[in-house]
Order: C-alpha cells, then structure tokens, then sequence
C-alpha cells in the first residue's frame, strides 16, 4: 500500500514538474525588466501599470503603455517591451518590427539576456509571418494593405497569415488592387505594374513618357502623316494616269488627228486626265520625299542653334509643281 502511495505521489510530482515547464514556455520569452527609476515620474508610472498589465496577460493594453513610455523616452528596451507584448498578442509582424529594431537601437541597449530573448522571439515571430518582396513600377509608388500603412522591413512586406487588400497608387496612374492571402513562412516575389491613368479617352502619361513609349517625337509623327498623304497623292496620279492611257487608246487619234469629234472628246478628256495624273504623281514623290526628311532628319532639336530652322513646302499649280526649301542656318 505505501508502496502504490509512494508511486502515485512520484507521479504527481512528475506531472507538476512537466506543467510548470510547459507554463514556463508557453511565452517565447520573461516579462520586460522592473522598473528603474529614471527621474522622469510620469515615464517610471507608464512602465509600472504597463509591466502590470504585461503580468496580467493584458497585452494590448501593455503594449499601449509601452508605447506611451516610449514616446517619452525612446530606447531599445522599450521597443523590446513593444515588441513582447506585439508577440503575445499575435500581432507577429510587428513583433518582428519592433524587435529587429530593438537588437540594433544604441539607446540604452540591450542585455545579453534581453538580446537572448528577444532574439528567441524574433525567430518564432519570423516562422509564423508571411514575407513578400515588392517590385513595383512606377517606383515611389504608395502601397496600403486595407487602406493602412503596411509593415515593410528590409525591402520586404510583412504580413501575419489571413487575407488583405493591397492598394497601390501613384500620381498618373490608375489605382490598382490586388488581393493576397498571406501563409505562415512563405516567402514571395509580387510584382505590380501601374497603368498610365486616361484622360478624356486620352492616356494621361508622365512627361518623357511618350518618346520612351513610342519612340516617335512629334516630328517624326508630321514626317509620317506628310509621308502618307505623298502616297495617297501617288495612288490618285497612278489611277488618272491609268485612265488616261486608256482613253487615249479608246480615241484612236495620231498625231494629233481624230478621226470623228467622240475621238476629239475622249482625247480631250485624256489630256486632262493625264495632267492630273502629273500634278499628282509630282505631289506625291514631294510629299513622300518630305515625309522621309521630317521621319529621319531632327530640326529644331538640342544640336541647333534656335535661329537654325529649315523649311520643306509643297508648291504646286496647274504649271508648276515642285518643293520649296528655305530656312536661317
């Protein structure tokens, strides 16, 4: 009987031993130090109610006062007692925030056994948090995870697991939302490329936008629209020029001799159709060989002078059809 006593109470004693180890590591971490007297009262009564409220379980309203303290006197202690109480209230990301930035703070810094712990609850914020590296165009750009300011450390955004709204915005470019359903230890790339915002139907684009989008300057588009309308005026010469001969060959006149007034008709209307032609076809090479010029030779640009300028004008009539150059060089 003394004997089953004995192993019963062994027992016991083992299953004590085993909770009060297992309270001790349910937090990654001991509760921020006592407080020291720093000779500001109402800093010392902030660190007071807050390690209370730490002791309590109460870490929300901890992490609050932390904050206050450390508003009045900042240092690496405070944002490690931030960062605890950011931990023990699962708000991971953060805890990863403030205790980076406590291990680096010179102002009054870490212990060895503070560093110790704060590193411990670092690496257990850091494998329950979600880590994205962001690439976004145009840079600058303002990015918000439900419509708040995110969490960014080294380059990389930090999220507790769950599911966001992220919002990237930019002067000129279209609002853009994506929506991410962040997992404990994943580690991501996320690229976002805004969209140039439209304007009355037109894309409203930043300045230099244009020449890298086109590669075109507005020279070059005149060059091509002369440059086209030299080739419609080919088209048009190339089609009298066709009626022309046609009718010549239908009217049957030799050497200026019709053989019935129709045939005097048709030769007539063949001599006008073929002097439209040449006004044309002449129009058409000057307007293609000045939409060539306009296309590949720059005026006006950084390597002249402003008095340096040259003049590519049509001139044409029923009697004369050519191009007029002119200019001050």
């Amino acid at each position: 009987m003394l004997l089953l006593l004995r192993q019963v109470l062994g027992l016991c004693a083992v299953v004590i031993s085993l909770c009060v180890f297992s309270a001790g590591q349910t937090h990654a971490q001991a509760a921020p130090d006592a407080v020291a007297p720093s000779g500001n009262p109402e800093y010392d009564r902030l660190l007071k109610e807050a390690l209370g409220e730490f002791k309590l379980g109460n870490w929300t309203e901890a992490r609050a006062l932390f904050e206050r303290a450390h508003e009045l006197k900042p240092s690496a202690r405070t944002l490690r007692a931030i960062g605890l109480s950011a931990f023990e209230e699962k708000s991971y990301a953060e805890a990863v925030a403030y205790l980076t930035a406590a291990l680096t703070d010179q102002r009054r810094p870490l212990t060895d056994d503070q560093r110790k712990e704060a590193e411990y609850a670092l690496k257990r914020s850091l494998g329950y948090i979600a880590q994205y590296e962001l690439e976004i165009s145009p840079e600058g750009a303002e990015v918000l995870i439900d419509s708040r300011k995110p969490i960014i450390l080294d380059g990389k955004l930090l999220l507790d697991p769950g599911k966001y709204q992220l919002e990237v915005t930019a002067d000129g470019y279209q609002l853009t939302r994506e929506s991410i359903v962040a997992r404990p230890r994943e580690n991501l790339k996320l690229r976002i490329e805004l969209s140039p915002r439209q304007v009355d139907g037109a894309v409203e684009v930043q300045p230099g936008a244009v020449g890298e989008e086109t590669g075109l300057s507005t020279q070059q588009w005149i060059g091509i629209g002369v440059g086209a309308a030299g080739v419609v005026s080919l088209g048009v010469g190339a089609i009298f020029g066709i009626t022309a001969m046609s009718k010549a060959d239908d009217a049957g006149c030799e050497n200026g001799l019709c053989p019935n007034s129709a045939s005097e008709e048709l030769n007539e209307d063949a001599l006008d159709a073929g002097n439209v032609a040449t006004v044309a076809l002449i129009a058409g090479t000057v307007l293609a060989g000045a939409g060539v010029v306009l296309f590949f030779v720059p005026f006006g640009g950084e390597e002249k002078p402003e008095d340096q300028a040259l003049r590519v004008q049509p001139v044409l009539s029923t009697q004369l059809a050519g191009v007029e150059l002119g200019g001050a060089f």
